[in-house]
């Protein structure tokens, strides 16, 4: 009888080292918000946030963790427009580990890519490292809600987190610095001043006025600008002209005054009313 007690104390004490935590991300760390890149501007724990959370702190997501590190990101949600790039502030928190981290996405939308800078840190003990993620979507990329996976990896190590990216229906056009200089002319106008001719955008589920393309414009030139447009039944209006002279002009670094959210399928034409249609573009909403 007391040899199988021994037996059996052997066995609970070889078993008892648990590895695996369930935690996505530092507790407390992001929440929904309405702007552009998500949530709340709740930052990332500092390498003197050695402490990472105890099993019962677990996260709802409920992603393996191992008790070597753990990996984090700034915010559980992120939003960015199509044709553009938002970034992702992740953080690998050690526990009296050292060593290289490799760091990986995976489960991003076809249509968005995503790069790490540096793509592996090196942790020491208790003190983390940083790197930055950036996403960045092609303006064709379907407009969604979707999960992705951040994966930290040292040898037989791993830990991951796994916020979510919403790609707006909504797409900001920059006019050129010195665009005047990429004019063409009247009948032959210049198409390259404004990106992709035409910029190709899939629409979003159910397109309506009640959930349209956002289309704005910014002006990046030093002289100002309004945009000549046609179709206002289809929410892609001209902007106010009097006796041919516009009444709002974007100055340099100002958006488009006017609201432009198109809210049926086609193609539409547009160009610098200021500047005549000598440099256009087309938007082609499919």
């Amino acid at each position: 009888m007391r040899r199988a007690l021994i037996v059996c104390a052997a066995f609970v004490f070889a078993c008892g080292d648990a590895s695996v935590g369930t935690s996505n991300h530092w507790a407390g760390v992001g929440n929904d918000d309405e702007n552009s890149g998500g949530g709340d501007d709740a930052s990332a724990p500092s390498a003197s946030d050695a402490g990472a959370p105890s099993a019962s702190d677990a996260g709802a997501e409920g992603a393996a963790q191992t008790q070597d590190f753990q990996v984090m990101t700034d915010k559980t949600s992120y939003s960015v427009e199509l044709r553009a790039s938002v970034t992702v502030q992740v953080t690998v928190a050690p526990q009296n580990f050292s060593g290289t981290v490799s760091l990986a996405v995976t489960g991003l939308s076809t249509g968005v890519t995503g790069a790490f800078n540096p793509a592996s840190v090196t942790v020491s003990g208790t003190t983390g490292a940083t790197s930055t993620l950036t996403l960045t979507t092609l303006e064709t990329v379907a407009s969604a809600t979707t999960p992705f996976t951040v994966t930290a990896t040292s040898g037989a190590s791993i830990a991951t987190a796994s916020p979510s990216l919403d790609v707006l229906a909504q797409i900001t056009i920059q006019i050129p610095t010195n665009v005047e200089a990429l004019a063409g002319t009247s009948g032959n106008p210049s198409t390259d001043a404004f990106g992709n001719y035409p910029i190709v955008i899939n629409a979003p589920a159910n397109l309506s006025s009640t959930n349209p393309v956002v289309v704005k414009f910014l002006n990046n030139d030093s002289a100002p600008h309004c945009i000549h447009a046609s179709n206002p039944n289809q929410g892609f209006p001209h902007d106010a002209v009097t006796n041919g002279v516009c009444n709002t002009l974007m100055q340099k670094g100002q958006l488009d005054q006017t609201a432009h959210n198109v809210n049926t399928k086609g193609s539409y034409l547009f160009y610098l009313h200021d500047e005549g249609d000598t440099t256009e573009g087309m938007i082609k909403i499919q």
